[in-house]
């Protein structure tokens, strides 16, 4: 997987911090910014952007583009239109990690450009090594519990979720259909018939 900078010049995304990004409870007004792409591979165009106001603070954010549309070059196709929705991540910081206040990246603000159609989310950049790159067990028992403790509360919130993808029986039978119709020769449906069969027994 690459890296894809975000479809914007300098000066739109400043101006976009400026309108729809509040950094210490105000929108800023933007001197500067310093672009580097994200530090670690995505499928989304994404990057690390530095911002300098005018009073000469700085703060640093992840501005990422959901748009499937600006996917890196190999993700592009991969998934089906149907699991395609850019909105659908920016209502899970509005819609459930906001409300549950655990400690998750701190949602700055979004934005839907016209000139480029980007979905932009506007993050706290938080430092700390990925959990894949430590080696010390300790961190990922912690982990797990913040896992548990994240279940368990997500059961409490007042909104209904259905805009996130539902792991029901429905929504996988529907892979399975799918491959049955991108299968070639009788052969290949046939063997796909006893999964299929599985499928609707349970």
């Amino acid at each position: 997987m690459g890296r894809t900078p975000l479809p914007l010049t300098d000066g739109e995304l400043a101006e976009s911090i400026e309108t729809h990004c509040r950094l210490k409870g105000r929108h800023p007004r933007v001197a500067r910014i310093e672009r580097r792409g994200g530090h670690f591979p995505s499928s989304s165009a994404i990057e690390e952007v530095g911002v300098v106001d005018a009073a000469g603070g700085r703060t640093a954010l992840i501005i990422k583009d959901s748009q499937p549309a600006h996917f890196v070059a190999a993700a592009r196709g991969v998934k089906p239109l149907f699991l395609l929705d850019p909105a659908r991540e920016l209502r899970v910081y509005r819609e459930i990690l906001s409300p549950l206040d655990m400690g998750t990246p701190t949602l700055l603000g979004a934005a839907r450009e016209r000139r480029t159609r980007a979905h932009l989310l506007f993050l706290e950049r938080v430092r700390g090594r990925p959990l894949f790159e430590v080696g010390n067990w300790k961190a990922w028992e912690s982990a797990a519990r913040w896992l548990a403790r994240f279940h368990a509360r997500s059961r409490l919130l007042s909104r209904r979720v259905d805009f996130l993808l539902l792991q029901a029986q429905r929504f996988l039978c529907r892979w399975m259909s799918r491959a049955r119709e991108f299968a070639r020769g009788d052969g290949a449906r046939r063997r796909g018939r006893p999964l299929q069969d599985h499928a609707d027994a349970q």
